[in-house]
Parts: C-alpha cells; structure tokens; sequence
C-alpha cells in the first residue's frame, strides 16, 4: 500500500508525505518527497513514451520512487567506461 497522507504547501514548494508497507514494519514508514522530483520523473517519461501521460503513469511513477525507498536506494549497477564515449556524438 502506498498513499499520500499529507501535503505541504510553502513559499511555490510542494511536499507530499506518501506512507507505505514495507516487510516486518510497524507502523508503516513515511518519506518526503518534493513534487518537483515526481514532475522531473513525468517529464522523463512523457520524453521516453511520446503520449500524453495519463493518472496511471503518475502512480507508477509514485511505486517507483517508493520502491527506490524500500531497497535503500539501491545504486544503479552498471558500469560505464565513460572514456569511450569521449568525442562521440550522443545526439540523435
């Protein structure tokens, strides 16, 4: 389960406290997080989908970052050697 349980509105900021189950957790944990951080997320999908986002894109994007929150925000585990990348053209 994942809610919003509260939003703080101060000065153009926005923070939505979300609660969620995690295994062997009594009460439920809570984390902050800036809606800035979901809209870039959005933004990134909107980019890589090419539609219109809809209310389910915005809950998965939710799960996603609440999922980073119950692994510890585990690092993403590959490895680039960025130097072969020096000089390429990364547009498209």
């Amino acid at each position: 389960m994942i809610r919003i349980t509260q939003v703080k509105r101060a000065t153009g900021d926005v923070i939505l406290t979300l609660e969620y189950t995690q295994e062997d957790t009594s009460p439920n944990p809570t984390v902050n997080m800036d809606a800035r951080d979901i809209e870039d997320r959005l933004k990134q999908l909107k980019a890589l989908i090419g539609r219109p986002l809809v209310l389910q894109d915005l809950k998965e994007v939710i799960v996603a970052m609440i999922n980073e929150a119950r692994e510890g925000k585990t690092p993403f585990s590959q490895k680039f050697n960025w130097e072969t990348y020096i000089g390429v053209n990364l547009e498209p």
